[in-house]
């Protein structure tokens, strides 16, 4: 698409003088090898999709980081909610109970963030062609503030209540950090097999 060549032109930064070269070298070995010619396009080709790949996995990258930020901070907020535990509130009443109350607002509020950021991150992965052969489940995260919705839909002062959400919400964050660690290596990868591509491409260019 016009985005991701716009975005890999702004991000290789090549200089104009430096492609004109090259397209005449392209030229030169089309006319004295075709085959060799072949072998130079198909590569560039590939290196050009590889680049959008790794714009579309940096991208997913920044959304998954933003998501496990505003998890991080449900899970702080269910925390301190959980921390008021029945004696404190039997003890100070209406204070604690609101301040208790305010927490889960809070923790709603950050559960919506995370949950926007989500489907921003399974959008990005629909883009993505993994060549580690990887898989990443993405479909679990579409009921996330779902679940916290319906688990805390019941008096929020219940600690129980608290304490089932916290232990569901933290295992979306472990399958969202195993996401991305699977994106990093996969980022890693591609960017170690583009750079040999360029290794050939420049050693094709300069022997041709």
């Amino acid at each position: 698409s016009k985005k991701i060549v716009d975005k890999i032109a702004k991000i290789e930064g090549c200089d104009v003088e430096y492609e004109e070269l090259i397209n005449k070298k392209i030229e030169i070995i089309n006319i004295e090898d075709k085959e060799t010619n072949q072998e130079l396009k198909n590569l560039i080709k590939r290196k050009e999709n590889m680049n959008a790949n790794i714009i579309e996995i940096d991208e997913a990258i920044c959304y998954g980081e933003k998501a496990l930020d505003a998890i991080e901070k449900v899970i702080k907020e269910l925390e301190t909610a959980d921390g008021w535990g029945i004696a404190d509130i039997l003890a100070d009443g209406l204070i604690t109970t609101t301040i208790k109350h305010s927490n889960i607002d809070d923790a709603r509020g950050y559960a919506e963030q995370a949950q926007r950021m989500l489907g921003k991150f399974k959008k990005e992965m629909s883009d993505i062609r993994m060549v580690t052969g990887t898989e990443i489940a993405v479909g679990s995260f579409e009921t996330f503030s779902d679940y916290f919705f319906d688990s805390l839909i019941f008096d929020w002062v219940v600690q129980s209540e608290i304490g089932k959400t916290l232990d569901t919400i933290k295992n979306y964050k472990n399958q969202l950090d195993k996401a991305m660690s699977k994106l990093y290596e996969e980022k890693v990868t591609e960017e170690f097999m583009t750079k040999q591509m360029e290794e050939q491409i420049n050693h094709i260019i300069e022997n041709a």
